[in-house]
This record gives structure tokens, C-alpha cells and sequence, in this order.
């Protein structure tokens, strides 16, 4: 039987899932109802403060990170449709936001950067594991993980220092990414041949990165997958608002990375990779 789940923890939506997945017969289970972008946090005042970005991306990789089968997006003015004339409940302003104004909000465009991270990998070999995460925290400090058989992830919310167990997965020698999930920027950090691995992604040297354009990409003229482009633009890797670590041990040694990431990343994301990548 499940565990009874704590009082106080309503925002670890990781704890409904583990919950879900102990029970048998084994379902698919995932957050039907999430925290709206753009409402009030207790929905009695517009004075309270709003649900944001991040706040909805940490509500997506922590349910999906622990074997959640999908995501639920939802937002405050989309939801009721408010529009001049018409305010919604919970302080949706139709005047100030409305419903069409709201699908530019930046909770609603990040949600891509999940669904082409999750179909990026074999979806039913994915697994959540606990066990990757070595001296994890509480709350806002928890550290999700989710893994393959020869890769893995580990969601950060507060890019805190991480102790990762790597042992989890095959392969003696390990590459590892930082994926910016409000973006989808990923910057190629190095290898790793040890079975555990300590990395702070604050403390990563912030040199600058080479964009390297997606096929059809409308910056790009001509793409080459083994180069960057002509006069790159620099840029560099955000962690503000959390982070996203991938290892992987099975890649193709002279793109960096395996075929099938690399296949389902190219057109979707904007893929960063370090002028010479830091070696552990």
C-alpha cells in the first residue's frame, strides 16, 4: 500500500506519483490539474503572488521525472477564456491579459522543451530512480532523476551542487550535458570515466558558447551538423531557473552525441556546445 503523504507537501507533486506507481495493478498516472500559470498561489487575492515559468516547470519535470506517462499544462486566462468584457474567476483579468495575449506567456512555450526531452529517449525503458541521487534535499532542493539503461537525467530546480551515482547506468565512460529547460539550450560539459560524479552547475566556467543552427533553422543558410556555422552567435548557458543534467555513455564519438538524440534534438532545440568542452 501507498504511504499516507505528508501535510505541508502539496507542491512536492512527486510524492502524488510515487504514490500512484506502488499501486497494483501498475497504471499510467499523470498531473491532471497543476499549478495554473498566472494565478494567484492561494486563489483568494490579487494581491497574492503568481504562479510563473518556473513555478510550472518544476511542477512538470518533477511529476514526469517520477514516472509521470505526460503533462498537463494549464493557465489562468486561457482556461476561462477572458477576454475585454469579460473577467474570469481567480483575478483573470480579460481587460489586461487576455485569453490570446496569454498563449505568449513563457510557462506555455517551455513546455515543448519536456515533451521533445522525453520523446529524445526510448519512452518505455524510462524509469524514475531515486537512487541516483545521492545526499538529496526537501521542497524546492529536491532533486528528481529519471533513467535509461545507458543514460540518465536529473531535474534541479535550484541548480544546487548535485552527488550523482553513476553507477546506475552501463558504460565505464560517461558524457555529460547541461540542458537550460526554459530554453532548451544544452551545453556540453565533458566526460566522466568515475562511477559517482559531484558537479555544481553555478561553477561551470561561463566561457562563451557557439549556437549551432537546427536544419531549416531560418538563422541558418547551411548547416553542418560537424560545425558550427559561419560568424556564430555568442551567447551564453543560463542556470537561473534551474537545470537539467544528461549523462549519457553510448554516442557517436564525432557528433557528441548518440544518433537517436541527436535525431529528435536537432530540430527542436537550440543545441550549445562548449568551444572545448571541460573534462572532469
Amino acid at each position: 500500500m501507498p504511504l499516507p503523504i505528508p501535510d505541508g507537501t502539496e507542491e512536492d507533486v512527486w510524492m502524488y506519483v510515487d504514490s500512484a506507481t506502488v499501486r497494483q495493478p501498475l497504471r499510467p498516472v499523470l498531473d491532471g490539474e497543476p499549478s495554473y500559470e498566472d494565478i494567484p498561489q492561494g486563489l483568494h487575492s490579487d494581491l497574492e503572488p503568481r504562479w510563473n515559468d518556473l513555478d510550472i516547470r518544476r511542477y512538470a519535470y518533477w511529476s514526469v521525472f517520477a514516472g509521470s506517462c505526460g503533462h498537463t499544462y494549464g493557465h489562468n486566462a486561457i482556461m476561462q477564456f477572458v477576454r475585454p468584457g469579460v473577467n474570469g474567476a481567480y483575478f483573470a483579468d480579460g481587460e489586461a491579459k487576455p485569453w490570446w495575449k496569454a498563449l505568449s506567456d513563457p510557462g506555455r512555450g517551455q513546455m515543448k522543451h519536456l515533451k521533445h526531452l522525453m520523446l529524445a529517449f526510448p519512452y518505455f525503458e524510462r524509469r524514475p530512480d531515486s537512487l541516483i541521487v545521492r545526499d538529496n534535499g526537501i521542497h524546492y532542493q529536491r532533486l528528481l532523476a529519471t533513467r535509461g539503461s545507458d543514460w540518465l537525467m536529473v531535474y534541479n530546480h535550484t541548480s544546487r551542487p548535485m552527488n550523482l551515482d553513476l553507477s546506475r547506468i552501463s558504460g565505464s565512460g560517461k558524457h555529460i550535458w547541461l540542458m537550460n529547460p526554459a530554453d532548451g539550450s544544452l551545453l556540453y560539459i565533458g566526460t566522466h570515466s568515475g562511477s559517482h560524479l559531484t558537479i555544481d552547475p553555478r561553477k561551470i566556467p561561463g566561457a562563451p558558447l557557439f549556437l549551432l543552427c537546427p536544419t531549416g533553422h531560418p538563422l541558418c543558410h547551411k548547416y553542418n551538423k560537424h560545425t558550427t556555422r559561419q560568424n556564430p552567435q555568442l551567447t551564453y548557458f543560463n542556470y537561473s531557473g534551474g537545470v537539467i543534467c544528461l549523462i549519457l555513455s553510448n554516442f557517436a564519438q564525432n557528433l557528441c552525441v548518440s544518433e537517436p538524440f541527436l535525431r529528435f534534438l536537432i530540430p527542436f532545440f537550440t543545441l550549445i556546445t562548449a568551444q572545448e568542452g571541460a573534462t572532469f
